[in-house]
């Protein structure tokens, strides 16, 4: 990567794409437009790969997003784009069927089926 480019550090790629699907945009090409940019450089801004710094941080900004934390240069932030507990328990029951309890829960209900 050289001086003129930056991409999305490989750990921060769900963030850009999850920022992206949340932001309301349907249609790439559109949205890369009305930024000032090409399909193509969305494209490889949403999958890490380089872009031009004034593209990266363009789509930085129009997604609200932080771009040191993008970079890695700072760690991930606690903003809506973080994924909580209930977005993972949801992502699980949704693909294996099964939900993840708390000790607490699961004590409750083995005490309520001896009973």
């Amino acid at each position: 990567m050289s001086d003129r480019t930056l991409q999305v550090h490989p750990s921060r790629i769900e963030i850009v794409k999850k920022a992206y699907k949340t932001s309301g945009h349907t249609n790439q090409i559109e949205f890369a437009r009305e930024v000032g940019f090409s399909d193509d450089a969305l494209r490889a801004f949403l999958n890490g790969k380089p872009v031009y710094r004034e593209t990266f941080m363009k789509f930085c900004e129009a997604l609200e997003l932080d771009h040191k934390e993008l970079l890695g240069e700072a760690a991930p932030n606690n903003s809506s784009n973080a994924t909580t507990g209930t977005q993972i328990n949801q992502s699980v029951e949704n693909n294996y069927g099964f939900v993840i309890g708390t000790v607490g829960t699961l004590n409750q209900n083995n005490s309520d089926k001896s009973s």
